[in-house]
């Protein structure tokens, strides 16, 4: 349910930007609005169908792993991935 929530408040952008284009009382700023809404609402759509494809193959799929197993993997990976990228950043900015 917490998905479903972060999905629909991120699509209450859409009125604001319909309503601001719609109260400016001109009829190219409605235009616009209706044209920067649509773009919105064309781009939530594909993110909220990825989102479902997601979770569906996660529910499906059902993978067994220990928790203990997966939260050490998950940490050591992290750092072994990200550590390069962060002493990168570090010795770039130094010099």
């Amino acid at each position: 349910m917490g998905i479903l929530y972060t999905v629909a408040l991120s699509s209450l952008g859409v009125y604001g930007i319909l309503f601001a284009g719609w109260s400016s009382n001109s009829k190219y700023s409605l235009l616009g609005s209706l044209r920067s809404s649509a773009a919105m609402i064309s781009y939530e759509l594909i993110l909220s169908s990825a989102i479902f494809i997601i979770i569906v193959l996660t529910g499906t799929l059902k993978f067994y792993y220990d928790n203990w197993k997966s939260t050490v993997y998950l940490i050591y990976y992290t750092i072994t991935t990200y550590f390069y990228i962060l002493f990168y950043i570090y010795f770039s900015w130094n010099f």
